[in-house]
């Protein structure tokens, strides 16, 4: 099964900053768009992890 989460990349004069609504806690930033797609998988990836091991929910 694949879940699907809304990123939300915001950019600055030297970076981008990258959000995700569905899970607060997932906040990055990276120095190109590239880097920053890399970043906000490994923090998305990182977070749900950690719900899961704390038998948090996922959000879907």
């Amino acid at each position: 099964m694949k879940l699907y989460y809304p990123a939300v990349f915001s950019k600055d004069e030297s970076s981008f900053s990258i959000t995700f609504p569905d899970t607060p806690e997932a906040i990055t930033q990276g120095d190109s768009f590239e880097n920053a797609i890399s970043m906000a998988k490994e923090c998305l990836g990182l977070c749900l992890d950690t719900r899961i091991k704390n038998k948090e929910k996922i959000p879907n």
